[in-house]
């Protein structure tokens, strides 16, 4: 969201707000409380002075607030933002150099494998030894020989990660992506997702159409996740406050193959679902989707197709 004219940003401006990402670049004042417990992921000002209090507690989401002139924070401004990676304390940021990581407009997977290391195309598992080499330009790609993404093994990352990648990748096990920054899921052949993989990431899109099985909370706390489509899935784990999309209050639509689920959205906390095939609405609802992440991953994919045509026809001359 863009607000070019705003000058300030009143006390409870945007409580709970589902925001991810805003400029208020003209911005010349902030009351306390303005973003309480919000769902804002990123934001930038270079007027500001002072950051009043409580202004971005329970922000669980937010992973860079840049605010360089800052020279004051008041009280409990970032309490609980737990995946902040831009540091604060009483006199501003601690590393004033940081700045917002640019967007991929294309995920080309075949350029990001280019730049990974000779030596992950030799890696046959993930562990904590080699975990960060898969890593480039905030995406984790997984070359063919890596099949698996363990247990734990990103769990509560603390860098930013918008995408994760995996052509291959089969299982997903349990709290892999427990509490990560990450919005975007790309695993065409992944079959089953374990218990909690995804539980409290900032995830918004996931394209894995051969999905199998969910396990229970597999998406638990995934506020920000929106409409999903399983088609192929034949088992969704969880009862009452165990079932795998519990507090996904972003998801209108969801499709979880042949599975008859009772939902009880109240208990359950989809306060946006409106329809789940075979389960709950006669017909897919309208909604407006963050479809960002998603777009740039089948762009890629377009342009990388783009090239081996060109390619392929340069031989032929």
């Amino acid at each position: 969201i863009k607000l070019p004219n705003l000058k300030i940003i009143r006390s409870l401006a945007f409580h709970y707000a589902k925001i991810r990402d805003i400029n208020i670049e003209k911005v010349e004042l902030i009351e306390r409380k303005a973003f309480l417990g919000s769902q804002i992921m990123t934001i930038y000002n270079n007027l500001i002075q002072t950051i009043p209090k409580q202004c971005f507690t329970c922000c669980s989401s937010l992973i860079y607030a840049i605010f360089p002139n800052v020279t004051k924070v008041e009280g409990r401004a970032f309490l609980e933002c737990d995946k902040l990676v831009t540091k604060y304390d009483e006199n501003g940021m601690i590393d004033k150099t940081i700045q917002l990581p640019k967007k991929l407009l294309r995920y080309n997977i075949q350029k990001l494998l280019l730049k990974l290391p000779r030596a992950a195309f030799r890696q046959t598992e993930i562990n904590e030894q080699n975990r960060f080499m898969f890593l480039v330009d905030h995406v984790l790609i997984f070359p063919k020989n890596i099949t698996n993404i363990p247990k734990d093994i990103y769990k509560n990352l603390k860098i930013f990660v918008s995408a994760v990648i995996g052509t291959n990748i089969i299982e997903i096990q349990d709290n892999s992506f427990y509490g990560t920054s990450l919005q975007m899921c790309y695993f065409p052949q992944c079959t089953i997702i374990h218990c909690g993989s995804f539980v409290m990431s900032n995830l918004i899109n996931i394209v894995s159409p051969n999905v199998r099985q969910i396990k229970q909370k597999a998406f638990q706390y995934c506020s920000q996740l929106q409409d999903c489509s399983f088609p192929l899935c034949e088992k969704v784990e969880g009862e009452n406050t165990n079932f795998a999309f519990d507090y996904c209050r972003s998801i209108t639509n969801l499709d979880i193959g042949k599975n008859k689920i009772i939902i009880d959205k109240d208990i359950n906390r989809l306060d946006s679902l409106q329809f789940v095939k075979g389960s709950l609405g006669h017909q897919k609802a309208e909604s407006i989707q963050n479809d960002f992440h998603v777009k740039a991953l089948w762009f890629g994919i377009i342009e990388h197709k783009c090239e081996k045509f060109k390619n392929q026809h340069k031989i032929l001359k």
